[in-house]
């Protein structure tokens, strides 16, 4: 062997039988007196020694692809999760990221490490992250808010932190789980729908204030023109008081068939409407 260890357990375990042979022959002092059933008791512990390594290596191997297999599950269940995973230390530093959370706080996740989770939360979500943190840190449960994360572009997103205490046995420390999850098209959803609310509530309130005028204008023309059948009621037919009525009706009459005729306008072409 010279000197140097074996490249392969069967063989450094060949080698170790082979000198415990030499040794047993030479306390024997005498090779030929040496009994056959020690020789074939020696083989027999050799074949047995060589099939109990055989069937470690078969565990290990096996042990070896099982480990494989569940970093293969690790990978796809941590790392390639359609969310973001970070565990905080008790100070709020990122001592682990998967490569989603990486991707939505725009930062190589080699980079993230020992960076406070607060660097990448807008100024104005701050406040509530840290006391929900300080609720958490008190009650040891799980707490849950919204607030806009900001990359390196300095985009923002919208995202929801799931918040909940855990305990590193690495560093035999508390340390806090976060899982991240992009609702940024939800809230951009709940904008819309909010600004789509005000925009009809601003339509009602011009429609309002469109049909208060709207009686206003008819009122008059139509109070002037009862007044006038009144006067002709009473009146001489052909004079002057039911000349100037008459003119008055005319008048008041081409009024209202102006209203109409906006009304109209507005109907055919709702975009032009009256601004309040």
């Amino acid at each position: 062997m010279n000197g140097k260890p074996s490249d392969h357990p069967l063989q450094e375990l060949r080698s170790l039988a082979e000198r415990e042979l030499r040794e047993r022959l030479r306390a024997s002092a005498d090779l030929d007196g040496l009994e056959q059933s020690a020789v074939q008791r020696l083989v027999h512990e050799l074949r047995v020694h060589q099939i109990e390594l055989e069937m470690q290596n078969e565990e290990l191997r096996r042990a070896q692809l099982d480990l494989q297999a569940s970093r293969a599950e690790y990978f796809d269940l941590y790392d390639l999760a359609p969310v973001g995973y970070l565990t905080l230390d008790e100070h709020g530093l990122i001592k682990k990221a998967n490569l989603t959370a990486a991707r939505l706080l725009g930062v190589e996740r080699a980079r993230l490490i020992g960076i406070p989770l607060t660097a990448f939360i807008s100024r104005d979500d701050q406040d509530g992250y840290y006391l929900k943190r300080k609720d958490l840190a008190k009650s040891g449960g799980h707490v849950a808010l919204e607030v806009r994360l900001k990359g390196q572009d300095g985009a923002h997103i919208w995202a929801r932190l799931e918040m909940a205490m855990g305990h590193d046995s690495r560093q035999d420390a508390p340390c806090c789980r976060v899982v991240i999850v992009d609702v940024t098209e939800r809230r951009q959803a709940e904008e819309s729908l909010a600004g789509a609310v005000l925009d009809l509530q601003e339509a009602d309130r011009r429609k309002d204030y469109f049909l208060g005028v709207l009686s206003h204008e008819i009122r008059n023309p139509l109070a002037s023109i009862m007044l006038c059948l009144s006067l002709l009621d009473r009146g001489e037919p052909g004079g002057g008081q039911a000349t100037r009525a008459l003119e008055i009706m005319r008048r008041q009459a081409g009024q209202l068939a102006r209203i109409v005729n906006d009304l109209l306008d507005v109907a055919d072409h709702p975009g032009h409407g009256r601004a309040s």
